[in-house]
């Protein structure tokens, strides 16, 4: 399932899907780029450099096509996620 995301597709449309397969746990990434490793179908090139690009913390497909489009471009996109940890509100009085 998860190589037909990544074969003859458009790389960002190939990486957002994979991301979010992977992001869903339906697939180990390890095991995706062990099994492009091994094929040789038509597009498996493009396949594995859309492996390479994964990242399963994307949280939407538009994120992902972005983060492609950057690299795509020769800039290097940054860790994605920060966690922003709030401090508890305080309780107003009237």
């Amino acid at each position: 399932m998860a190589l037909d995301l990544a074969l003859d597709r458009a790389l960002p449309d190939a990486v957002a899907d994979l991301d979010a397969v992977l992001r869903a746990g339906l697939v180990d990434r390890t095991e995706l780029a062990a099994l492009v490793a091994q094929r040789s179908d038509r597009g498996i090139v493009s396949a594995r450099r859309a492996v390479g690009l994964t990242d399963a913390r994307a949280g939407s497909r538009p994120e992902s096509k972005v983060r492609v489009w950057l690299v795509l471009a020769g800039l290097r996109p940054k860790k994605m996620i920060y966690t922003v940890e709030a401090a508890p509100l305080a309780a107003s009085r009237p």
